[in-house]
């Protein structure tokens, strides 16, 4: 994900960066570490992801519990 600034003051523009592979692709469209390093505060709203599968494909749903965050990329570090 890349952040980019715009000419209005404390207006920023983050911008996803898909990851592609034989199924669709997979996008993080917010992180709070990204939002964070760009100081903006990301209080209770941790991420928010969108993917697409192309047909005859099928993805997981990863979760995670005691407090260690989930993802259901199967991409590290997306």
């Amino acid at each position: 994900m890349h952040v980019r600034e715009t000419p209005i003051p404390g207006v920023l523009v983050f911008e996803p960066t898909p990851h592609h592979d034989a199924r669709g692709w997979f996008s993080r469209t917010f992180d709070a570490d990204v939002a964070r390093a760009a100081g903006v505060d990301p209080a209770a709203f941790l991420q928010d992801s969108q993917s697409r599968t192309l047909g005859g494909g099928l993805r997981g749903l990863h979760g995670a519990s005691g407090g260690a965050r989930p993802s259901s990329s199967g991409v590290p570090g997306a």
